[in-house]
């Protein structure tokens, strides 16, 4: 091989090289960038609707608490309108959740689920409206504090919420665990590859240098001969 030749595979050795790290690093901050992106989509806004969730869920049995203490007809007639806002509240911030938050096909089950939750309060709230309006304390607090009754059911629908919070934060875990691995992988992998370049680029200039002193000491030496 030639010193021009060599010249030239090292030349090419080392835009390689330098390509190579170039798209590595592209691909990285890539993958880095959409994993991000999606925690910050999905993950992170999931996980704040569900605490409003979880918070509309808690502020409706308040409302029927107050509803069943409660003693005067036009009070409850206020409470009781009360309680169905509150009631299609969690319907719109249920619907939002599924149109905008949805991080994997489990939270869709979930979320979907949560409707039929939602209509099974519906189902059993006349009951104890009846029996708070009655001022039967052994109904309505059946109601609420039963395993059967609406409350109950509000429980149900707010277990829910939480299991789609941890779900949710645990999709984040997951991501942040896969960066962390690839970064080690990425860097580990960039260092013992520059190194191996080096090395390898370093032996080819090595050589050539030597190539081309023999090569001007023959000439030297013929010279003066």
């Amino acid at each position: 091989m030639t010193i021009a030749q060599r010249l030239f595979l090292s030349f090419s050795m080392l835009t390689i090289s330098l390509i190579s790290v170039v798209l590595i690093a592209v691909l990285v901050v890539t993958g880095f960038q959409s994993r991000f992106q999606y925690v910050q989509s999905n993950a992170i806004p999931s996980i704040i609707d569900l605490g409003k969730q979880i918070d509309a869920g808690n502020e409706l049995i308040i409302w029927l608490y107050r509803h069943q203490s409660a003693t005067q007809s036009d009070r409850q007639a206020q409470l009781e309108n009360e309680i169905k806002r509150q009631i299609n509240n969690l319907k719109s911030l249920n619907q939002y959740y599924l149109d905008n938050d949805i991080s994997s096909d489990e939270d869709r089950i979930l979320t979907q689920g949560a409707f039929g939750t939602i209509t099974q309060i519906e189902q059993k709230l006349p009951a104890f409206l009846k029996g708070s309006a009655a001022q039967n304390d052994v109904v309505s607090l059946s109601e609420l504090q039963g395993n059967s009754g609406v409350g109950q059911q509000i429980r149900n629908l707010i277990q829910g919420y939480q299991k789609q919070l941890a779900l949710n934060v645990s999709i984040g875990e997951g991501l942040k665990k896969d960066n962390q691995h690839i970064y080690t992988m990425t860097f580990w992998s960039l260092i013992l590859g520059s190194a191996a370049v080096i090395l390898i680029l370093g032996a080819v200039v090595i050589k050539t240098i030597i190539s081309i002193r023999r090569s001007l000491e023959a000439m030297r030496f013929t010279m003066e001969k």
